[in-house]
C-alpha cells in the first residue's frame, strides 16, 4: 500500500492498483456513487484528529446511508431502508480495512 500526501491531513491510498482518498464532503454527481467514493467518505469520517470528536464506525456509515438516500431520491432510485445500506456499509468498510491490514503486514 503506498501512501501519497497531498496536504496536511489529507491522504490517498492505493490498494490493488484502486486509489482510495479521503472525501471530506459528500458531492452529488450525475452518476450513482460507487465503492470507492464511499470507502473514501468513511475513511475521512472515521479519521482520528485532535480537538475532533472522533465518529464511530457504525455512526459513519448512517451518516453516509443518509447521504446516499438523499443522493438516491434525487435520482429518482428506489433507496433501500437506511439500516440496511448502513449495515451494508460497515460490513464492507471493515472487509477494507482487514485486507488493508493483512496487505500491510506482508
Amino acid at each position: 500500500m503506498d501512501y501519497v500526501a497531498t496536504r496536511s491531513g489529507d491522504v490517498r491510498k492505493t490498494f490493488f492498483g484502486e486509489l482510495y482518498k479521503e472525501e471530506p464532503v459528500f458531492l452529488p454527481k450525475n452518476k450513482l456513487c460507487n465503492g470507492v467514493f464511499i470507502i473514501g467518505r468513511m475513511l475521512h469520517l472515521t479519521k482520528t484528529e485532535k480537538g475532533k470528536r472522533t465518529t464511530s464506525k457504525g455512526e459513519a456509515s448512517l451518516i453516509v446511508a443518509g447521504e446516499l438516500r438523499d443522493d438516491w431520491i434525487d435520482k429518482n432510485v428506489y433507496p433501500c431502508e437506511e439500516r440496511t445500506v448502513a449495515a451494508k456499509i460497515l460490513k464492507d468498510f471493515e472487509t477494507f480495512k482487514s485486507f488493508r491490514k493483512n496487505r500491510e503486514q506482508r
